[in-house]
């Protein structure tokens, strides 16, 4: 899938979902022979889910930086990286 397909199918722009690549919330995905990333069902799921655990945090709560420590520690399991 295209990143605008995949942004679309969760409900929120592809400048949103690049910006939560750069700042390391989503993990970036593999990339085709023109640099153009490629995106599997299983990393859809993943975005999702994101959008749904932010959406769960209070938006005093994520501009702690505990909570944003907490919610990147919770990603790095998700992605294996525990």
């Amino acid at each position: 899938m295209k990143t605008i397909e995949v942004a679309k199918k969760a409900g929120i722009s592809k400048s949103t979902l690049l910006r939560w690549i750069a700042q390391g919330y989503i993990k970036d995905v593999n990339r085709d022979s023109r640099g153009w990333r490629v995106w599997t069902k299983e990393e859809l799921a993943k975005v999702k889910l994101f959008k749904l655990r932010l959406e769960s945090i209070d938006v005093v709560d994520i501009r702690d930086p505990q909570v944003r420590f907490a919610m990147a520690l919770d990603l790095a399991s998700y992605h294996g990286k525990s």
